[in-house]
């Protein structure tokens, strides 16, 4: 309210103005208290936080921890990762995610606002300036996992929206008034015809850069949704032997999925061990979630994408719209068919991405020498420079040439900072070349960085002992 005022050029006043914003900040305090259930009562002893105790301490934990977990997170568009913020995202998310008709609405609503912004009514004008916001704010956010994080965006949309329909019903022309009742009627058209798989919705536009699957990841498609549809699938079509790899926490067993699970993400449930890459063929039926499809987090944990082999096949099914069912008859493992796909790319002039991917690839297959070579190859400036030096680093680790390994570890170590397996390789190359002071710092600093982290504890020990042999040597 205050913000209408001054934009209708009222004058507030002062007193009352720092009244309801003091009045509108201890509501927002109390919200968040309220929010976490007087923590007091079942977090036991608190650490002490910011503002002398006025905010929950659990909430500054939550911002610690989304600080450090959504960090250098990988996002997915247009059939490419990264790691780097890509330009634009939201907005084109949007473009992809938003009904159609929703988005001429949306367009036509902006060009009625601005076509005479002299007269422009001050609520207008305050959409507009929010709109504008939401824009350049959502420029500078590093996150780019779902269309989610944007409702702030549409919010507003909706607001412009309404005023612009509300004034197409006062046209006497009836072309405007029928417009926008036509709009809005293809739109909640569009709503029904995507009911219940609302989360894998895109409009028509997806499937001009190759559909859904090759737009956008995470939760913008697959956000573990599918499971309940593939079960539905797999009753209709029988009992064959299913290979899962599920991108969620929800247990497949829980509705009566049955067979072998492949690796994925964010399994909490009791399963076998997964299945090998390296040695199970591509035969038989496969269920793949879309985001473990895309390869979006296996980038980031093994440099590559396991299942890059089945992205040039065509699925029978895709239950959901976020599981792809393929059925194989291949003798190929499921890792050399992503190394072939790698291999295939940079033999057509692939980017530094894929040649790092095959590199990974043919390091995961224990090829670490052919993926030493590939590694050299990688530009200075590619951004995943520090990732590079480290998997070099292990491979030379692995073949035995210290030197080289304990040059490109301290390298990547000085990149990043904060990986305690950087650290951890970085001590086995140096206690191999008998520099075991250096070895035990790095080995410290790998059990400091995770306490417990494989036995970095016992080697820092290994390091002082052997300090101290040739102490007493000399």
């Amino acid at each position: 309210m205050v913000l209408e005022r001054f934009v209708r050029g009222q004058k507030a006043n002062a007193a009352g103005t720092a009244l309801a914003l003091a009045a509108s900040g201890a509501g927002a305090i109390a919200l968040l208290w309220l929010a976490y259930l007087a923590p007091w009562l079942w977090a036991g002893r608190q650490a002490p936080s910011p503002l002398g105790g006025w905010l929950p301490a659990p909430y500054w934990r939550g911002l610690d921890f989304a600080r450090e977990h959504l960090a250098n997170r990988p996002s997915y568009l247009f059939g490419e990762t990264r790691f780097s913020p890509w330009p634009l995202y939201y907005p084109i998310a949007f473009a992809l995610k938003a009904t159609l008709p929703f988005l001429a609405l949306f367009a036509a609503s902006l060009l009625a606002a601005l076509r005479s912004p002299r007269r422009l009514p001050a609520e207008t004008a305050a959409v507009l300036a929010a709109l504008a916001y939401c824009l350049a704010a959502y420029e500078m956010v590093d996150l780019q996992i779902g269309i989610r994080h944007f409702l702030p965006f549409w919010l507003f949309a909706f607001l412009l929206c309404g005023m612009a329909a509300g004034a197409a019903a006062k046209e006497r022309r009836r072309f405007w008034r029928k417009s926008a009742a036509g709009l809005l009627a293809l739109h909640a058209a569009a709503a029904v015809w995507a009911f219940p798989n609302y989360i894998p919705y895109f409009n028509a536009a997806a499937w001009a850069f190759g559909g859904p699957v090759r737009c956008l990841g995470d939760s913008n498609l697959d956000w573990g949704q599918g499971l309940p549809a593939l079960a539905r699938w797999r009753r209709a079509v029988g009992s064959e032997p299913l290979a899962l790899s599920y991108f969620g926490t929800d247990d497949p067993g829980r509705h009566g999925l049955e067979g072998r699970m492949l690796p994925g993400f964010w399994y909490n449930f009791a399963h076998e061990p997964p299945l090998s890459l390296r040695e199970t063929p591509m035969r038989g039926l496969f269920a793949i979630g879309a985001s473990n499809l895309q390869g979006l987090y296996f980038e980031s944990e093994l440099g590559f994408n396991p299942y890059a082999g089945f992205l040039k096949q065509k699925p029978i099914a895709t239950p959901g719209g976020c599981v792809f069912v393929y059925r194989m008859d291949s003798n190929e493992t499921i890792l050399s068919a992503a190394i072939g796909q790698y291999r295939a790319e940079v033999e057509r002039g692939g980017t530094p991405a894929a040649l790092f991917g095959l590199a990974c690839a043919l390091m995961e297959n224990g090829e670490h020498a052919r993926a030493a070579a590939l590694f050299e190859q990688l530009p200075a400036e590619f951004e995943r420079g520090a990732e590079a030096d480290a998997r070099m680093g292990a491979c030379a680790l692995f073949l035995g040439e210290f030197d080289t390994a304990a040059r490109r570890l301290a390298a990547a170590a000085r990149r990043r900072p904060g990986d305690p397996k950087i650290r951890y390789n970085l001590g086995g190359a140096l206690y191999e070349l008998g520099r075991f002071g250096e070895a035990r710092q790095a080995y410290s600093d790998a059990e400091r960085l995770s306490p417990g982290y494989l036995d970095a504890r016992e080697m820092a020990d290994r390091c002082e002992a052997r300090i101290a042999a040739e102490r007493s040597g000399r």
